[in-house]
């Protein structure tokens, strides 16, 4: 079985000792394993990997020795609690199938047997993510039972459980997941959306209600500005607009291009938003970034209401990159 590509490093780093002999990823600061980050366990040589690295590409490629001396890692040792950790602790092929059928039974059986419930597995999935985006209520539930994070990430995209519940309007597990203490607003670290702006942006009505009434932040700003009222503008989601301005949301916001939700409903053609937003109280006369607006466009075109200048605005660049 060849060895997995060393991931690159800082010409800081002196001593193996500060890489995994598995993943040849940092130690120290490593979003290698984003379940536990704290624990490690040593190889038969002494060396140091990330708890989550044995078998954590399950199904494709399992890493099963160390990079080091090339010999077998288990029993792994819990360099935090001082448990041992033998072979099943991590998960096989068909822990991995079962949580990806929704096989509770399997599910189960596999947990019994020694399974660790917040093993990483492939694509980075834990299997409460694989449940929550799958829609598996009883499985998710049985896994939050048995010790599951509900608020674990994945190391590169940020995204969790309930970023992937309200993603596919699950909303049993949404409420599941918000009964269970979940963090509502967890951003995702690639771009900052959160449970609430990915549920608006899918037109998932029911999940952005629930998220909403358990407190999620309507003004959550992703990295490029955008807010969920702006994208419920951009989609003509008319409904979740409603309840996100319910809930206060902000109505003139501007994105990272200086571009309001009003501008973001006119650009899409969005008339039922246009009005929405109008009777709100949105700005009329506030200019993007291209000192453009409505009002300034009536006037460039003989336009004598608010109606003929919105229908007239086409002509502003669509913010391609929101």
């Amino acid at each position: 079985m060849p060895l997995p590509p060393p991931s690159p490093m800082s010409t800081d780093i002196t001593s193996e000792a500060n890489i995994c002999c598995l993943c040849h990823g940092k130690i120290h600061g490593s979003t290698v394993a984003p379940v536990h980050i704290d624990l490690k366990c040593p190889s038969s040589c002494g060396q140091l990997s990330h708890l989550d690295c044995p078998k954590r590409q399950v199904v494709i490629h399992p890493i099963d020795f160390c990079g080091f001396c090339l010999q077998n890692p288990f029993p792994a040792l819990n360099m935090t609690t001082g448990e041992s950790h033998p072979d099943k602790f991590f998960p096989d092929e068909t822990f991995y199938n079962a949580c990806l059928n929704g096989d509770l039974d399997q599910v189960k059986k596999s947990l019994a047997e020694g399974v660790y419930v917040n093993a990483v597995m492939k694509d980075d999935f834990t299997a409460l993510m694989m449940a929550s985006s799958k829609g598996y209520s009883d499985v998710a539930e049985h896994l939050i039972n048995q010790g599951a994070n509900v608020n674990a990430a994945q190391a590169e995209s940020g995204a969790t459980p309930l970023f992937f519940a309200a993603q596919n309007n699950h909303t049993d597990i949404v409420k599941l997941l918000i009964n269970k203490g979940v963090n509502v607003d967890a951003p995702r670290t690639k771009d900052g959306s959160t449970p609430l702006s990915i549920a608006v942006q899918e037109g998932c009505t029911d999940s952005v209600k629930l998220l909403l009434n358990a407190g999620a932040n309507p003004n959550a700003t992703l990295s490029n500005g955008v807010t969920p009222l702006y994208i419920a503008a951009f989609r003509g989601n008319s409904e979740s607009m409603l309840l996100l301005l319910e809930k206060g949301a902000n109505l003139n916001t501007r994105t990272r291009l200086g571009v309001t939700p009003l501008f973001a409903a006119n650009a899409r053609d969005n008339f039922e938003c246009m009005k929405i937003l109008i009777n709100a109280g949105a700005k009329i006369n506030g200019l993007t970034a291209f000192d453009s607006s409505p009002l300034t466009i009536a006037t460039r075109l003989g336009c004598t209401t608010y109606e003929e200048a919105f229908w007239a605005s086409q002509s502003l660049a669509e913010p391609a990159d929101e």
